[in-house]
């Protein structure tokens, strides 16, 4: 069978499969591929939108999307995890699953990408190529678990933070948590007189609060690696 023989329904159903793969439908070649006019592609997509419309149906997951210049539609999804609620879930399973295996990992990692929105996987991942070092290194330092994740929080707010390390105090904005042989660490923007990125150890910061400060970081800090305090 060839696409000029499907009936308006099964038309309809195949592209919008092909949009929910993540396929851009371009009206006038899809027009040409089915031998139809573009008007009848446009009531297929307008069946599709009217489908994605329905909150019993679609509960507001996925949306249709028209790019003008390139003429054609694709379907994004919206996800029904945060990038927040994704990351506190790594952080969950981090310190309630004592031990899982590389393959059932994998697995998790993958069903909590395609829970967050498509335009947040992107952000997403840089946290799930760190994820099986995490767990391994979080599995085992469940003490820090609750300032890890208050860190996360701040880290996508962009809060800043007041803290205590070697009895100074400090405000800052928390900007990155990495693990590095098995220990946790934060990788902070510090108000001080030099205005620097400084990386600290999770387990030695005392007295982790949000601040009310305002800290406004520049790019090249956002950018900017840095050493180890000692």
């Amino acid at each position: 069978m060839t696409n000029r023989d499907v009936n308006s329904k099964e038309r309809a159903l195949i592209i919008a499969f092909r949009m929910f793969f993540g396929e851009k439908i371009n009206v006038n070649d899809t027009a040409e591929a089915y031998g139809v006019s573009k008007r009848t592609i446009l009531r297929d997509i307008s069946a599709i939108r009217h489908v994605l419309a329905d909150k019993d149906l679609a509960n507001e997951r996925f949306e249709l999307k028209y790019n003008e210049g390139h003429n054609n539609y694709n379907i994004l999804d919206n996800g029904i995890l945060s990038l927040e609620e994704a990351l506190l879930v790594l952080m969950t399973l981090a310190g309630n699953i004592p031990d899982i295996n590389s393959d059932s990992l994998n697995k998790v990692l993958k069903g909590i990408t395609n829970l967050v929105a498509t335009a947040d996987r992107r952000q997403l991942k840089p946290a799930m190529l760190n994820a099986k070092e995490s767990y391994l290194a979080l599995s085992k330092k469940k003490d820090i678990l609750p300032q890890v994740r208050e860190l996360l929080i701040w880290i996508i707010n962009r809060k800043a933070v007041h803290f205590t390390y070697k009895n100074r105090s400090f405000n800052g904005v928390p900007l990155s948590i990495f693990v590095k042989n098995r220990d946790c660490f934060v990788l902070m923007y510090v108000d001080d007189d030099v205005k620097q990125n400084v990386v600290y150890p999770i387990n030695k910061l005392l007295n982790l609060s949000e601040s009310k400060l305002e800290i406004k970081i520049a790019r090249t800090n956002l950018e900017r690696h840095c050493d180890f305090v000692n």
